[in-house]
């Protein structure tokens, strides 16, 4: 039993370590490779609910049948445009999102707008260059230090992960959670209905 502890609490911190790195890094590969690692334990998780006898068969049932569950809702081709806005984690995401990434959350501008911005600049320094008596005119420093803004913005763009590339994470992690509080229900039932049997025989 203690064995089975350790292996669990190892388990659940190498999630939680794997997770924590895939919200800080979420992009459209990490968003993926979580979905298909949450699809992947569903799936594993429903021949282990046909085939296993005993408490395994019922964590298994429970963790495939809440870990599903909640991906069909979250993430679901018909569900997810009409549950997903509703969800409390959902909402949770978006509130982590925010606080983590600030910066995203005040400026929302399309990277193509800043694109167009940066050309827009960069040929209005070009012109100043032409006009500027030396390299310490006031106006080409100015148009210098916007330009140098502007990259540092369009870079913190580009590493920042998006809301939906979060959420697509957040999404996946919460159905592996949900899957786990399923088996250890599913388990805490079948263990109250073994007591009950033994009571009855007696």
């Amino acid at each position: 039993m203690r064995r089975l502890s350790i292996r669990s609490l190892m388990a659940f911190i190498l999630v939680s370590a794997v997770g924590l790195a895939a919200l800080r890094g979420a992009d459209e590969l990490w968003a993926g490779t979580m979905l298909l690692v949450a699809l992947t334990a569903v799936g594993v998780a429903v021949p282990g609910a046909v085939i296993l006898r005993g408490k395994e068969r019922y964590w298994w049932a429970g963790f495939a049948f809440f870990g599903g569950g909640y991906l069909a809702l979250a993430v679901g081709p018909w569900l997810s445009d009409t549950f997903q806005p509703q969800l409390g984690t959902t909402h949770l995401l978006g509130h982590i999102h925010g606080r983590m990434y600030p910066s995203m959350v005040q400026k929302k501008k399309d990277p193509w707008d800043l694109q167009l911005e940066r050309e827009i600049l960069v040929a209005e320094l070009a012109q100043v260059r032409r006009l500027a008596r030396n390299t310490n005119d006031p106006a080409l420093l100015a148009m210098q230090k916007a330009l140098t803004a502007l990259d540092q913005q369009i870079a913190a763009q580009k590493i920042t992960p998006t809301r939906d590339q979060f959420q697509r994470v957040g999404h996946s992690l919460f159905a592996l959670l949900a899957g786990l509080v399923g088996g250890m229900v599913a388990t805490w039932f079948y263990v109250r209905r073994e007591r009950s049997d033994t009571h009855a025989a007696v």
